[in-house]
């Protein structure tokens, strides 16, 4: 657990927090269980402190009886080919889910920006690509700037994408290291993460399931693509965006 605490407190010179002693600040979150022996103990919160203080939550209400016992969702739709975006139409828009959208640490309190826009001239020729630039600004523990698709109905909700083995996509930019962070409920608000580079010419880019940690594909609930935590402005082009089979 002191990759989530501790390491990235001394990465990144916050010396008033990453630990718990005397003088430190004190936001601290118990569960029940161990995390370290079933991931899904850090969804059992029992107790939550934000600068020292005490934070009581609210209960969530009861579902009803018929979604009670549901462990996964029903198996999502997605085309033969497994594609989720070319954007050849000239939209950004996706096969199926609830679409890409701008995805910042400003959702937490900092300062980085993005802006999409689909461009000219697409990956093996093709018609159109996504271009998602930007800047990682200082202002947020973990800086981040991207797209982020949502796969479910809704953003955030979760997809039963079981089917799917591999997710690929082709990129090009201007030499930074980008990250594909792939969130779901297996993971609790922790995604597992790749990294890739994207090069001044199109690459196709293909990232097994079975290699991010602890990823459980019957509850996906987004795919991002984006840069972070190193600062400074960006900017790349995705096409071809899909789950294979």
């Amino acid at each position: 657990m002191a990759r989530a605490t501790s390491v990235p407190a001394r990465i990144f010179h916050l010396n008033d927090r990453g630990r718990i002693a005397p003088g430190l600040r004190a936001d601290l979150v118990l569960v029940g269980g161990d995390p370290l022996k079933d991931i899904t103990d850090t969804r059992n919160i029992a107790r939550i402190w934000k600068g020292g203080v005490a934070f009581e939550r609210p209960l969530a209400p009861t579902p009803p009886a018929s979604a009670q016992g549901t462990a996964t969702p029903p198996a999502t739709e997605f085309p033969p080919d497994g594609l989720i975006s070319d954007f050849d139409g000239g939209t950004a828009a996706t096969t199926f889910g609830a679409g890409w959208r701008d995805s910042t640490d400003a959702l937490r309190g900092g300062a980085s920006v993005v802006h999409k826009e689909v461009v000219d001239g697409g990956a093996e020729g093709t018609a159109k690509a996504l271009e998602i630039s930007g800047e990682v600004k200082p202002g947020f523990a973990f800086p981040w700037s991207g797209a982020i698709f949502f796969p479910g109905a809704r953003i955030m909700a979760p997809a039963d994408l079981s089917a799917a083995k591999e997710l690929a996509f082709w990129a090009k930019g201007d030499g930074r290291t980008y990250q594909v962070l792939l969130f779901a409920s297996s993971l609790g608000m922790m995604p597992a993460q790749k990294s890739f580079v994207a090069g001044p010419e199109w690459k196709r880019y293909a990232f097994p399931l079975a290699d991010f940690p602890g990823l459980d594909p019957h509850g996906l609930t987004g795919v991002f693509l984006g840069a972070g935590p190193d600062l400074g402005s960006f900017r790349f082009r995705i096409d071809g965006v899909r789950l294979g089979r």
